[in-house]
């Protein structure tokens, strides 16, 4: 018994000095955008046929939407009280006068989290994307469909950019700005 607490308290002890190794465990497991990394490892697989993706592919989308988060809420953050409304923002912000309802987002928490349904759609992006882009930058670019998404872009607009993205061969720095534009004005 006396073993038992010991070890229980040394173990206590090293969590405490070193969280890092506590919490890598539960890194590895961490789901990216909502969805479980072993779903996202069966699929990829799916895509990827013959080709394989880098191991730390996932770690690179969730790097790429921990960044956006960031962004947004710190741009919100900064534009807060700052504009005055215009007659569109005004039938914009009263449901009566909308023309299709939206989902209620706050504008400044930033919602990455994907449904099963959005899921399978952002799937079918890989492929097509990664005609032109290479892997790093897909990575980069895959949180921003899912920003316009969770903000209710329409698939055919987000289909409009997406192709012109990779026909233009435009950088995926600009691709990201261009996608992250298109939720803001519609906000």
């Amino acid at each position: 018994m006396f073993k038992k607490i010991l070890a229980l308290a040394v173990f206590s002890f090293l969590a405490m000095l070193f969280p890092t190794m506590a919490y890598a465990a539960d890194k590895s497991n961490a789901p990216v955008l909502g969805i479980s990394r072993e779903q996202w490892n069966k699929d990829l697989k799916v895509i990827g046929g013959e080709y394989e993706f880098a191991p730390n592919f996932l770690d690179l989308i969730q790097q790429s939407a921990d960044e956006l988060k960031i962004r947004r809420g710190a741009q919100h953050f900064e534009e807060v009280g700052t504009k005055e409304e215009t007659a569109k923002d005004k039938r914009r912000n009263n449901p009566l006068m909308q023309l299709r309802p939206k989902r209620t987002r706050s504008a400044y928490i930033t919602d990455l989290d994907m449904d099963e349904r959005t899921y399978r759609k952002v799937l079918t992006y890989i492929p097509y994307l990664g005609c032109y882009y290479s892997e790093k930058h897909i990575a980069q670019i895959l949180p921003y469909i899912v920003l316009c998404f969770n903000y209710d872009i329409s698939q055919s607009e987000i289909n409009f950019y997406i192709k012109s993205f990779v026909k233009k061969q435009t950088p995926p720095d600009i691709a990201t700005e261009r996608l992250y534009n298109v939720v803001e004005n519609e906000y």
